[in-house]
C-alpha cells in the first residue's frame, strides 16, 4: 500500500516518536467533560494513521493500539451518545489500513449516533440491575458494530482478547469451552493440537461435573513423539484450569506401523515399519507422560493393571484398521477406568482413499456393530459450536464420543446449569435445576 504526503516517507523510529507524542495529548481531551467528541477523537484518529502507514501489514496491532487509546477516552466520559462515537471511532479508523481511506470525523460520530439510536430498543436488551444497564448496553453496541464493520479475522482476534481480559465461570458449556480453547490456542506449546485442547477440555470439564477428581487422556499411535508432547502441555493447561488432575498415556509399537494384513489396512497407504519412534530422544523430552511400547492388544492389558484414573479423551491415530480394532478395546476395560462418555478423535478418515469399509472408518463399524451398550458416534455439527476461528478446520469433523450407556453416571446431569424455565417473550433461566424425584 502506498500513500502520499510526507508521513509516507517517514522512518519507522519517527512515527513511533510521533505516535507517542500524539498518544500523550490525549489527557487534555478528557479533562473538559462536555468537550464534543470530535476534540477526544483526534489523538486516536491520528495514531491509527502513523500506525497504518508506518506498516499497514500490522492491521490488528494498531487496531488494538487503538482500541486502548479510545477506551480510555470513554472512561471519563460517561454521556452515552459520546461513548457510543468512541467506540463508532474505534472500528472505523481499523479499516484504514486495509482499505486505504480515512473517515472523517463527522462520519464517525454520525455512525456512533446512528447506531445508538438503533439499538435502542434491541430486543436482546435486558440488564439484570440498574447499576450495569448502561455498561451491558454499550457493550451490545460495540459489538454489533464490530461485526458489521470489521473483517471478520480481527473480530475475532477480538473475541479471544476478551477471554485474556475477563475469567468465563465453569461450567461444562460451551460458552466455558470456547473460553478454554482461546486461552489455549494462542500458546505454541498447545496450538500444534487443536482438537486434543477441545477433547481435553471437554473431558476435564465433564469430570468436574461428576465429580471425578483425575482423569487419564491417551493417544494412540505417537510416532516421533509431537503429538504426545502437546498433549502433555494442553493436559497441564487444562488440570490448572479446573483443578482435575490429568494423567498422559502414549501407545505405540516402537518401530513404526506392523505390515498390513489385508485390504483393510489399505497397503497402498501404509506399509510395515513406517513412522517409527527415536525412543530416547523422545523420552528425554517427555515430563509428565508414560509409554506403552509394543502391540496395542498387550499394552493395554498392562494399562488395565496399573489401574489408571478413567479415561475421559482418547486421539486414534493408529492408521490401521487392525491397530485401531484392537486400540478401541480401551472401551472394554471396565466401567471404574472409563468417563460415562469418552471424548475421541480419529486423524485418519479424511480424503485420500479412506472410506467405510477399511481403515479407522471400517474399524468404528465393526465396534458398534459388535457391542448393545457401548457406541462410538460423531459429534455432529461441532464445528458450528467450536469458536468461530475453529469453524472452517477439518478436525471438528474427527471428534467423536464413545457413549457407555450401562455406565452409573451416564444418566447424571453433565452441566451446573441449565435452561429450566422459558418465558413467552423468549427469555430462558439458566439455573442449577432442582433435585430430581424419586
Amino acid at each position: 500500500m502506498t500513500s502520499a504526503g510526507p508521513d509516507a516517507t517517514a522512518t519507522r523510529e519517527e512515527v513511533r516518536l510521533d505516535a507517542a507524542k500524539t498518544a500523550r495529548s490525549a489527557p487534555q481531551c478528557r479533562q473538559v467533560r462536555g468537550s464534543p467528541p470530535c476534540r477526544a477523537l483526534r489523538p486516536a484518529f491520528c495514531l491509527a494513521q502513523n500506525v497504518g502507514r508506518a506498516d499497514p501489514s500490522s492491521k490488528t496491532a494498531g487496531y488494538l493500539a487503538n482500541v486502548g487509546l479510545v477506551l480510555t477516552h470513554a472512561i471519563f466520559w460517561y454521556h452515552r451518545r459520546e461513548i457510543v462515537a468512541l467506540v463508532a471511532a474505534t472500528h472505523l479508523l481499523a479499516l484504514y489500513p486495509e482499505q486505504n481511506r480515512t473517515p472523517s470525523l463527522t462520519t464517525i460520530v454520525r455512525t456512533g449516533q446512528r447506531q445508538m439510536a438503533t439499538t435502542s430498543g434491541h430486543r436482546f436488551y435486558r440488564p439484570h440491575s440498574q447499576g450495569n444497564a448502561f455498561e451491558w448496553r454499550v457493550t451490545q453496541i460495540a459489538k454489533s458494530l464490530a461485526k458489521r464493520i470489521l473483517p471478520k479475522k480481527i473480530v475475532d482476534k477480538l473475541r479471544v482478547l476478551s477471554y485474556f481480559i475477563h475469567e468465563v465461570p465453569f461450567d461444562n458449556q460451551y460458552w466455558w469451552l470456547h473460553y478454554a480453547f482461546c486461552r489455549l490456542i494462542y500458546n505454541r506449546r498447545c496450538a500444534v493440537r487443536p482438537q486434543y485442547i477441545w477433547g481435553v477440555a471437554q473431558g476435564a470439564a465433564l469430570a468436574k461435573v461428576l465429580g471425578t477428581p483425575r482423569i487419564s487422556v491417551i493417544e494412540f499411535g505417537v510416532a516421533g513423539g509431537f503429538g504426545l508432547i502437546a498433549l502433555e502441555n494442553i493436559a497441564a493447561a487444562i488440570s490448572q484450569m479446573t483443578d482435575i488432575g490429568i494423567d498422559v498415556f502414549g501407545f505405540d509399537t516402537g518401530a513404526g506401523l506392523p505390515p498390513p494384513a489385508d485390504f483393510r489396512d489399505q497397503p497402498n497407504l501404509w506399509y510395515g515399519g513406517q513412522l517409527p519412534m527415536d525412543q530416547q530422544k523422545l523420552l528425554s523430552r517427555l515430563k509428565r507422560a508414560k509409554l506403552h511400547i509394543g502391540p496395542v492388544k498387550d499394552t493395554l492389558v498392562d494399562f488395565v493393571n496399573n489401574q489408571p484414573s478413567p479415561v475421559a479423551f482418547v486421539s486414534f491415530d493408529m492408521d490401521l484398521y487392525s491397530s485401531t480394532r484392537d486400540a478401541l478395546k480401551i472401551f472394554e476395560v471396565g466401567h471404574a477406568y472409563l468417563m460415562p462418555r469418552v471424548f475421541s478423535y480419529f486423524d485418519d478418515i479424511f480424503g485420500y482413499t479412506f472410506n467405510d469399509f477399511c481403515g479407522e472408518r471400517a474399524a468404528i463399524s465393526e465396534f458398534n456393530a459388535n457391542h448393545v451398550n457401548t457406541k462410538l458416534c460423531p459429534i455432529y455439527g461441532l464445528k458450528y459450536f467450536t469458536p468461530r476461528m475453529a469453524s472452517a478446520d477439518l478436525w471438528p469433523d474427527g471428534m467423536y464420543i464413545s457413549h457407555l450407556f450401562d455406565h452409573k453416571l451416564y444418566n447424571s446431569l453433565d452441566s451446573i446449569d441449565k435452561p429450566v424455565s422459558a418465558e413467552i417473550d423468549g427469555k430462558v433461566t439458566w439455573e442449577r435445576p432442582p433435585p430430581r424425584l424419586g
